[in-house]
């Protein structure tokens, strides 16, 4: 059986990235619900919602590697790590002067760590921190591992995890493990398409349906994050095989993947705004245009985004 070519291009990506995203920004909405006595939708995917952006940068990262070779891993430390946490302590000023005009009290100790992402501001921390975590490890394992930087990637990512399931909730480690799955499908990417080929509706059947009782079935059992981490594996492993043969061409959802940054770090801007002017408008009626005016802000936001982001 034939597959896409493109399923892991640019677009196909920039497509599912971008209906993920928007899954995030009504999860993070709904924190606001809850704040003002409402109910927060039970989405049963959790943290799987993010497993798509690690994985795809795990990918994006190994592709990178072995298309361009050291040249690509010599410029990590630029292009990809400082570039990225520049960009995003620009946002965190940003949400510092929100803090300031709306008199929220900060100590020294929080501002500072929220510009590594380890601490918060109001802003959304967290997913950067891994991030640039896991591309830290990744560059010094293609300096140290050479050949096998997949290994000594996923061999610091379990590190990593295990260390940050013993400082912070569980939500920071339990889908780690999905970068260097990515890296792991870019490396063996030939091979599992030939499987693909020749088994492609058993394999996804397969996933499927291991993406089915992981979520439903066993959401309350966790080993340090492992089994976690195995779910959102196995669910961007799901999207990955489902999109080989049914492409998502939604223009709309492109331009929010290609937008994926500033769309996450700048939405709960406006959603602080609105919930300050009027908290109990997030319990009643207003509710959707509360949800409508905070997406149109954040696109706002995101399309002017170019002209203050940093490029090294």
């Amino acid at each position: 059986m034939n597959i896409r070519t493109d399923y892991l291009g640019r677009q196909q990506c920039d497509a599912i990235k971008g209906f993920f995203i928007l899954m995030v920004f009504v999860s993070h909405f709904m924190q606001y619900v809850a704040e003002a006595g409402g109910h927060i939708i039970n989405l049963y995917i959790g943290q799987c919602m993010v497993a798509p952006f690690l994985f795809y940068s795990g990918y994006g990262v190994m592709e990178s590697i072995k298309s361009k070779g050291f040249a690509y891993v010599h410029a990590m430390p630029r292009h990809r790590i400082l570039t990225t946490l520049l960009n995003f302590d620009i946002a965190v000023l940003a949400f510092i002067v929100l803090d300031l005009i709306l008199g929220r009290s900060l100590t020294g100790m929080q501002v500072l760590l929220s510009f590594i992402g380890w601490d918060s501001v109001g802003n959304s921390a967290w997913y950067i921190f891994v991030v640039l975590g896991c591309y830290c490890i990744a560059y010094l394992s293609a300096i140290c591992f050479r050949k096998f930087v997949w290994v000594g990637t996923f061999l610091a990512c379990v590190v990593f995890m295990l260390v940050l399931s013993f400082a912070k909730p569980s939500y920071w480690y339990d889908t780690i493990l999905c970068f260097p799955a990515g890296m792991l499908y870019a490396k063996r990417k030939s091979q599992i398409e030939n499987i693909c080929k020749r088994f492609y509706w058993a394999a996804l059947s397969v996933c499927a349906v291991a993406a089915y009782l992981l979520i439903f079935g066993f959401s309350g059992y966790r080993v340090f994050g492992f089994a976690w981490n195995v779910k959102a594996i196995v669910f961007a492993l799901a999207i990955v095989l489902f999109t080989m043969r049914f492409p998502v061409k939604f223009s709309a959802l492109a331009w929010c993947g290609r937008h994926l940054f500033p769309l996450y770090i700048y939405q709960r801007i406006p959603m602080i705004i609105l919930f300050v002017l009027d908290p109990s408008g997030f319990a009643n009626w207003r509710m959707p245009v509360y949800l409508v005016c905070s997406l149109m802000v954040t696109i706002f936001i995101a399309t002017f985004y170019p002209r203050w982001q940093v490029k090294l």
